[in-house]
């Protein structure tokens, strides 16, 4: 119970940052892109290719095309991503090809991911009553297998992140002192890589669901995302690397590149669907879409995009769609995030830069 409000308190973190971002869009997408940024790795680049090709595929409901592309792509990665092996799970379930689910539940579970999550799924519960009940009981003995020791070390660090963020108005009453608890926390992950390696999933674990932000995920965040505090510890060199080394997924390895760097370069504060909304006193106004981004910005970001094994803005908005339908899988970009407008005007001032979901 305690882990489940942590990482809930760490989604509405990550939400609330986003949001920051989201608000600069007008700015940002005006943003130059001097540096070209590629990945060198080309098991990487095809190990992402062929992901983007089974999401796509499911996105058309052509499952067992799309397991054959997950199963092309776990041959290139020592250590595929759990998100990846679940969504394969669930394509071989659609499949009837049931030890292939089986086995790719039992590897996300070893991980760290709650097998209770999936009660809710629907996939899930149109199995046999009989199967379903013993692939229950085959996960829940189940045992994680990662570093608890390294991992506990990271949890520790989140416990003082979280000790001065208590009170709401935390960035203004407790500036300075979080200032230099966000840097000494950055310091001392900086130690624990150089000593122990990446925080991989398969050193720490994945999170409960697969989405919530992890412990050592927020101390990047807290240290890229800080433009009033004088020092702060750049992790962008080690993310890069660890993409390099498949170590990390590449949409989660970009978002935390472009909160370093400070500038819309992949696209992922502005690839996912955004629900405006303004409570008046009689009235509540909102409206769902995509932000529009001129040719330019558009051709460019996905030139970037691409370089480092990420989809196209069309397909992820495709991705996007289907996602918000079919929650049974889960896509790592696009979430709908909801921005609250303080008045009328800023509402409508918004909205002239979304366009419709379609």
């Amino acid at each position: 119970m305690v882990q489940s409000s942590k990482n809930k308190e760490s989604i509405i973190i990550m939400k609330t940052i986003r949001i920051f971002f989201l608000s600069l869009l007008i700015l940002i997408v005006k943003t130059s892109f001097a540096q070209t940024y590629s990945i060198s790795s080309d098991n990487i680049l095809q190990y992402n290719k062929y992901i983007n090709n089974a999401e796509l595929l499911i996105c058309d409901s052509m499952f067992s095309d799309a397991l054959y592309y997950y199963e092309k792509a776990f041959k290139l990665l020592n250590e595929p991503f759990a998100i990846d092996k679940y969504n394969a799970a669930m394509c071989a379930f659609k499949t009837d090809d049931f030890d292939k689910g089986e086995s790719y539940l039992e590897y996300i579970v070893k991980r760290g991911y709650d097998y209770k999550n999936l009660n809710s799924n629907k996939i899930i519960n149109l199995l046999d009553s009989n199967y379903r009940s013993d692939l229950f009981h085959m996960l829940e003995q189940c045992s994680v297998e990662i570093n608890n020791e390294i991992k506990n070390l990271y949890d520790s660090l989140y416990l003082v992140d979280q000790l001065f963020r208590k009170d709401s108005l935390y960035w203004i009453t407790n500036r300075d002192t979080l200032c230099k608890t966000d840097f000494s926390n950055g310091s001392f992950m900086n130690v624990l890589i150089k000593r122990h390696g990446f925080p991989s999933q398969e050193l720490v674990g994945v999170s409960y669901n697969l989405l919530a932000v992890l412990p050592w995920e927020l101390i990047v965040i807290h240290n890229h995302v800080k433009p009033f505090c004088d020092k702060r510890v750049d992790f962008s060199n080690v993310i890069w690397d660890a993409m390099e080394q498949g170590l990390i997924r590449i949409p989660k390895a970009a978002n935390y590149l472009e909160q370093s760097i400070g500038k819309e370069i992949f696209g992922t504060g502005v690839v996912g669907c955004v629900k405006v909304e303004y409570k008046g006193v009689d009235t509540c106004y909102y409206k769902t879409g995509f932000f529009n981004l001129s040719d330019k910005s558009f051709n460019k970001i996905n030139f970037q995009r691409i370089s480092i094994g990420l989809d196209s803005i069309e397909e992820a908005r495709k991705k996007v769609l289907f996602n918000i339908s079919n929650p049974d899988f889960i896509f790592s970009e696009g979430h709908m995030i909801t921005y609250s407008c303080n008045n009328l005007t800023e509402f409508n001032n918004f909205i002239v830069n979304l366009s419709e979901m379609r």
